[in-house]
């Protein structure tokens, strides 16, 4: 996990690929930057790969969109928890 200036985060997406003929499941990953603003939430995941469940870090996007990554849960909690403190603003107040 790289953070990059105050507003984004580079991570390592996992993507799982599932081959039917063999049998076989490959994992992909490649660096992906993200705002902090577009994060819902993060948790843990784990995927089976070759008879063994692996577990890694998945962001949960405000779009709904799941992302499975290398880095660890903790680390990555502790980013957005960071993020969210330092950069809340206060409830607009309306006047009637």
């Amino acid at each position: 996990m790289k953070l990059i200036g105050d507003y984004q985060i580079e991570v390592n997406q996992i993507v799982i690929r599932k081959n039917s003929l063999l049998n076989k499941r490959i994992i992909d990953s490649f660096a992906r930057a993200m705002f902090f603003i577009d994060i819902e939430d993060v948790g843990e995941y784990s995927y089976l790969v070759e008879n063994n469940y692996v577990k890694c870090a998945v962001i949960i996007k405000k779009s709904g969109e799941w992302i499975k990554v290398k880095e660890d849960y903790n680390e990555l909690k502790e980013a957005l928890i960071k993020w969210y403190k330092t950069n809340e603003k206060p409830e607009a107040i309306s006047s009637n």
